[in-house]
């Protein structure tokens, strides 16, 4: 994937402080912009930023990034850091992807025409986020919570302006966080991890997330594979017998719905494929080996199967503010059940795309995108639950050459696709086909090719 940096396509702004500035110049910006921010950023403090506005803003957002957060952890960190901080980069990089929901809602609505974001107030904020925390990364040489929860936000700023922004920077960022808490090297990242504030271990979940499932577009392994394969491979052995399986693991279908041990799959299929391509161009591939492999990755998933019920509604921690969805609209059982087998059905039909290659035709492949179209099916066409399994939809939409699946997976992003990265995934898939339908005697196009090959900058989430 080419890396793109933010900087080298916008100019930053300057800090917003420089707003009471009376030489700065305003023309560049909406005049309804300037008369919205101008009054409340004067003087940075608590009382000139409206966060019950700022978080009302950002509480679609939220629910839409976040829909399988059962225990309201992306709320309570995200109130928390900006009332600690009211004009820290967490609230900038809420403000950012509040802003750029509202236009973006707006666009898709016919209101507002559909323009790139620079010189909006989105991208007004995000420059501001970003420039704190390169701000506090070159002159403190420290990187604390907000930092590396904002920057996590400003990954998914990226794809929820449809890829416009990079996610690199910000994930650079995550990245330097994670080595700066020396999880990487620590003998025991369990214990570091369970010692963290909510926030910092979001902010794990979320970089572990990212750095995965890159790995499937980019072609790469992910950056911390080690890190990821200890905590997530851990979550059986690591607590007493005297826990209930609801406390082991790192427990992500509580945040994206997808579990522990599928991610676990996916990262050892990354780095299997990664071992495929090495020794195929150097001559020595073993298909016996490769196939070893991969029987022993998806049973060791089929053993650890992650039980997705919730403990009871009485624990589910809730903050009863204009921030939270009310309790009823949270995910049932069922539905995050159906979720977690979408997901584990589309680790499985990754790694037959790597043992044979990305071939339609081959049976374990094309029984992997039925199982995937009838568990889609099932969830009755829940706009919110399938925004957040853009994964399993995008790999079973590539790996047909079925006309009536293929409208089928189509219609699943154009349905939501005002807001996102969805028409950028729809587009993806329909080049992909174009290519196959196009080589169709020679056989397979893979998604890691198309995404470099067009210079994507996608994140499958």
């Amino acid at each position: 994937m080419g890396m793109m940096h933010p900087g080298g396509m916008y100019p930053v702004e300057p800090h917003i402080s420089s707003l009471s500035n009376p030489d700065f110049d305003f023309s560049g910006f909406r005049e309804n912009f300037v008369d919205q921010v101008a009054p409340l950023y004067q003087v940075p403090s608590q009382q000139s930023i409206n966060i019950r506005q700022i978080l009302h803003d950002f509480d679609p957002v939220r629910q839409l990034l976040f829909r399988f957060d059962a225990y309201g952890t992306v709320a309570e960190v995200t109130l928390s850091l900006i009332e600690k901080d009211p004009s820290g980069p967490v609230t900038k990089a809420v403000q950012a992807l509040g802003q750029l929901h509202k236009q973006r809602m707006r666009v898709s609505q016919g209101i507002e025409l559909d323009t790139k974001p620079n010189r909006s107030p989105a991208d007004y904020f995000h420059q501001e986020a970003l420039t704190q925390l390169k701000s506090n990364k070159e002159l403190q040489q420290h990187l604390n919570e907000s930092d590396a929860v904002a920057a996590l936000y400003l990954v998914f700023f990226s794809q929820l302006s449809g890829c416009v922004t990079d996610w690199d920077e910000p994930f650079a960022i995550l990245s330097d966080w994670l080595i700066q808490r020396r999880l990487p090297v620590t003998e025991e990242p369990w214990l570091v991890f369970q010692d963290m504030s909510a926030g910092e271990r979001l902010v794990v979940k979320g970089a572990l997330w990212i750095d995965i499932i890159a790995s499937v577009t980019t072609g790469r392994g992910p950056k911390f594979f080690s890190l990821w394969r200890r905590l997530l491979g851990e979550r059986g052995t690591y607590w007493g017998q005297n826990h209930t399986t609801f406390q082991r693991g790192l427990r992500m279908d509580t945040l994206i719905g997808c579990p522990d041990e599928v991610l676990l799959m996916i990262l050892e299929v990354s780095l299997l494929a990664q071992w495929k391509a090495t020794t195929q161009h150097e001559g020595i591939l073993s298909y016996r080996e490769l196939i070893r492999q991969g029987n022993e990755i998806e049973q060791r998933m089929k053993q650890n199967v992650t039980d997705t019920r919730l403990i009871n509604d009485n624990n589910v921690s809730l903050i009863q503010n204009e921030m939270m969805s009310k309790p009823e609209m949270l995910l049932d059982d069922d539905t995050r059940g159906a979720v977690a087998t979408l997901f584990r059905e589309a680790a499985i039909l990754y790694l037959n795309t790597v043992l044979s290659g990305p071939c339609p035709g081959v049976p374990e492949i094309s029984e992997g995108v039925r199982k995937i179209t009838q568990i889609i099916r099932s969830l009755h066409r829940s706009p919110e639950v399938e925004r957040g399994a853009v994964l399993p939809i995008i790999l079973a939409g590539c790996m047909t050459n079925d006309s009536i699946h293929r409208d089928f997976f189509k219609g699943r992003f154009l349905q939501n696709e005002g807001v996102g990265n969805l028409m950028q995934l729809r587009v993806l898939m329909e080049i992909l086909w174009q290519k196959r339908d196009a080589n169709i005697v020679h056989g397979s196009v893979s998604l890691a090719h198309v995404v470099q090959e067009q210079g994507l900058r996608l994140l499958l989430v």
